[in-house]
């Protein structure tokens, strides 16, 4: 009776200084008997205070840092838009001149909608209200569609692609507007964050009854945070925020990506960064066996 009663007041001061905000308590070690469950339930409720008070922590950041973000990023281009359309209002300077202006105002406003969609998509996203299309589609036909759209930009940024895929198809079944997407920002990024005048590395290949899509190639910028931190929204390659973009692409696509049942994760080594996507893939002789279902039932 009297270790339970001691046990009952230690457990008792350790949920006082529990609620009072306090964490570092200590509870009774080696219980027995009917107090031992209740030692292991408070032990576990601890841990939980402290996860739950870390991550809202986190989220008041996250919060914070992205109204500041978002402030920042309309704000550019918008003061760029003022600013030019006061000078063709006063009519000042030579026919050039009003042409670059106009020029400008174009890729300000390109760079303002561009904004603006990543942050219609990403509210899309995190609200869940997206429908997918899904489809059995050739991810490596999917893959160089994609790098061929930027070969021009490629070959003006001094980078070299090399590419390495399975010698047959690889399927999945995904909707093919949205994986566009997805390699849209993972090339994309390669082209801001990149190292001019290096190799790309891009591969496909499957892995059991999944396929996986990797980008490689070395950064451009010191890479001073986790590869976690580069999930969060508008976090950009560079800190110094010079470069084009709204620093939602990696978030947009990982989110893209698990709605598809998939993974997408990063690994920072130095300045080598790289990115893989993992998906489901449809097996071939599924593949080969509806073909020759549809032929059929077309006779």
């Amino acid at each position: 009776m009297f270790q339970l009663i001691h046990v009952a007041q230690q457990l008792t001061q350790a949920a006082k200084e529990m609620g009072e905000g306090r964490f570092n308590v200590q509870f009774p070690e080696h219980v027995t008997g009917i107090m031992q469950p209740l030692v292991t339930q408070m032990s576990g409720m601890r841990q939980g205070l402290q996860n739950a008070i870390k991550e809202q922590v986190t989220s008041q950041r996250m919060k914070s840092e992205l109204i500041a973000n978002v402030s920042h990023d309309l704000k550019t281009p918008v003061t760029s838009l003022v600013s030019y359309i006061d000078l063709l209002k006063r009519d000042e300077g030579t026919k050039e001149e009003k042409a670059g202006y106009i020029q400008v105002l174009e890729r300000k406003t390109q760079r303002l909608c561009l904004l603006v969609e990543d942050l219609f998509e990403a509210a899309k996203m995190a609200s869940g209200d997206v429908e997918l299309h899904l489809k059995q589609i050739d991810m490596g036909e999917l893959l160089r569609q994609a790098v061929a759209e930027y070969s021009d930009s490629f070959e003006q940024a001094k980078l070299q692609i090399r590419i390495r895929e399975e010698t047959e198809p690889v399927y999945a079944m995904v909707d093919g507007s949205r994986m566009w997407r997805v390699m849209e920002n993972m090339l994309g990024n390669v082209l801001k964050y990149g190292l001019p005048q290096s190799r790309v590395y891009i591969e496909l290949i499957e892995q059991g009854n999944q396929l996986e899509f990797t980008i490689k190639n070395v950064s451009a910028y010191e890479m001073e945070f986790s590869s976690d931190e580069i999930f969060e929204r508008f976090k950009r390659g560079d800190r110094s925020r010079s470069t084009e973009g709204s620093g939602l692409g990696l978030s947009i696509a990982r989110s893209i990506v698990e709605l598809h049942e998939g993974s997408m994760g990063i690994q920072v080594d130095g300045d080598v960064f790289k990115v893989s996507v993992c998906l489901p893939r449809v097996d071939r002789d599924m593949i080969q066996n509806t073909t020759q279902l549809a032929m059929t039932s077309s006779f």
